[in-house]
């Protein structure tokens, strides 16, 4: 994931896993990610599981850490689900993460985002006329860039920590969304966001 062809990376059959690369895929699927309805599909019609989840089987020591890691911000963090997805989304279209992207768009309108709004986000655009979630889009936009808050960015989100939660999640989004995107780690990065929030034939819309 860091600079790695993905390509290089094979998909993991079920039939092919060890104990440990066993007891990992099924800690995912029954973890918080496969309850209730799906947003996307966390496993293929072959049972290989889909995005980093699949990487992490390769080294499953490495991979369970970073999969109970990932359920942190987004099961027990403190941001509303909206402001969450709009923190994320941010974090994945500046770092042009196409994963982050095809997922988070749909988590997204599953918690209430419309497809202008998700566009918007894209485009690098206010996308709410909500106070909190223009401060969320503001500084998860600026922690990409320059990975840690200005001294107002900071009094503004102190100000409003109640609501917004804490700092402490947003920049493992800003390192996983950096370590998915097609060029791994980045130090810059991309001004564009992902081409589609949908997969080739679809829109956000």
């Amino acid at each position: 994931m860091t600079g790695v062809d993905a390509a290089r990376v094979l998909p993991l059959l079920p039939e092919q896993l060890d104990a440990d690369q066993r007891a990992l895929r099924a800690s995912i699927l029954a973890g918080p990610r496969g309850a209730g309805p799906q947003a996307f599909p966390l496993a293929g019609a072959d049972g290989t599981l889909e995005g980093p989840f699949g990487i992490f089987l390769h080294a499953p020591g490495v991979g369970g850490a970073l999969s109970a890691l990932g359920e942190g911000p987004r099961f027990a963090g403190t941001l509303d689900a909206r402001c969450r997805e709009i923190a994320v989304l941010t974090v994945a279209a500046a770092c042009a993460s196409e994963f982050e992207w095809y997922a988070h768009s749909r988590l997204a309108r599953g918690v209430g985002l419309s497809g202008p709004e998700i566009d918007a986000v894209g485009a690098g655009r206010p996308c709410s006329d909500d106070p909190r979630e223009l401060l969320v889009q503001d500084a998860a936009c600026r922690l990409v860039v320059r990975e840690r808050p200005d001294g107002d960015l900071a009094d503004r989100v102190l100000a409003g920590s109640a609501q917004l939660g804490r700092w402490s999640s947003w920049p493992w989004w800003a390192t996983t969304a950096r370590s998915l995107a097609p060029g791994g780690l980045r130090r810059r990065p991309a001004r564009a966001g992902p081409g589609h929030a949908e997969p080739p034939g679809g829109t956000s819309r």
